[in-house]
């Protein structure tokens, strides 16, 4: 029996790939547009209101966008390249850049109008009220 030359690379870069379209699928219910769940997010509640921390660095204000409907929430915009590809040569990237669109599915229904966000020093830190007919109420027994 002969055998052939195994690309051993090639065969970590296809085991790497396989794990990788594994983590996209949507196993847990969490809802996302983007490949790979960029942008990183934490969510945390508190009271009534969700706080969401996502990093975002190298994105700029004005290629950020943040939409929201109902239970969604929408972070989408572009993280532009450090330098142009004629100004240097690569020898080494490892963060992305480009488009990304992440949509995500909350606990609750969000009070949009009195949403917050403040983007400084590549963390975006939005809070989200919880919409006031999704709110828990007392209910007294007469």
């Amino acid at each position: 029996m002969v055998r052939g030359f195994v690309d051993a690379f090639g065969a970590l870069a296809a085991i790497q790939s396989a794990l990788d379209n594994t983590m996209d699928l949507d196993y847990f219910g969490q809802s996302t547009t983007s490949r790979g769940g960029y942008p990183t997010v934490n969510v945390f509640k508190k009271e009534n209101d969700l706080i969401l921390s996502c990093e975002l660095p190298g994105v700029v204000n004005d290629d950020l966008n943040i939409e929201i409907k109902g239970d969604l929430i929408r972070l989408s915009g572009e993280r532009r390249p450090d330098f142009s590809r004629e100004e240097v040569s690569a020898h080494r990237l490892e963060r992305k850049f480009g488009r990304f669109d992440r949509t995500m599915k909350l606990p609750f229904r969000v009070d949009s109008d009195k949403v917050t966000a403040n983007f400084e020093n590549g963390i975006l830190l939005i809070n989200l009220p919880q919409h006031e007919a999704d709110k828990p109420r007392k209910i007294s027994i007469g």
